[in-house]
């Protein structure tokens, strides 16, 4: 009887376990997620790419600064990217703040910020797509990085 007993044990403690780990949520490739405000896409096991919120274009506003990392779900993700439409049709966005960790600027990424007035790329950017500051006409300067390797037009 005892025996019994221990063995149904052990199934419901295996059984439990089981669903506890099914139940746990793992970030996949192309999953999106919000931290402070900035919406992210998952590029790979350790980097990501700003992203749009997924539900409208043209959501954020005020000053912006990217962060060069950012943990989620226990794991840490450099922020490599500002996605394709990232920050498109976002009239109220006045600045941004790029870290170092971004490599490349997807197409139309700010389009028709019209009132960003200035930014500074850092040395890190390597592509710039196509019509990345298009429609930006507020845009007073863009000082972009000698050794760039590609700017789309």
């Amino acid at each position: 009887m005892k025996k019994q007993i221990l063995g149904v044990l052990l199934a419901l403690t295996l059984l439990l376990g089981c669903v506890t780990l099914s139940g746990t949520a793992f970030a996949a490739m192309g999953d999106t997620f919000t931290v402070d405000g900035i919406t992210y896409k998952i590029l790979s096991t350790d980097s990501i790419a700003v992203t749009h919120s997924g539900t409208a274009l043209g959501t954020y506003s005020g000053n912006i600064t990217i962060p060069a990392n950012v943990e989620y779900q226990g794991v840490a993700y450099n922020v490599t990217k500002i996605d394709s439409d990232a920050f498109a049709k976002c009239a109220n966005l006045a600045g941004i703040n790029i870290p170092d960790s971004i490599l490349d600027i997807g197409s139309y990424a700010f389009f028709n910020c019209t009132n960003l007035t200035d930014i500074n790329l850092p040395n890190s950017i390597t592509t710039i797509q196509e019509s990345a500051f298009r429609g930006c006409s507020s845009l007073r300067s863009i000082i972009i990085p000698e050794h760039i390797l590609s700017i789309q037009p």
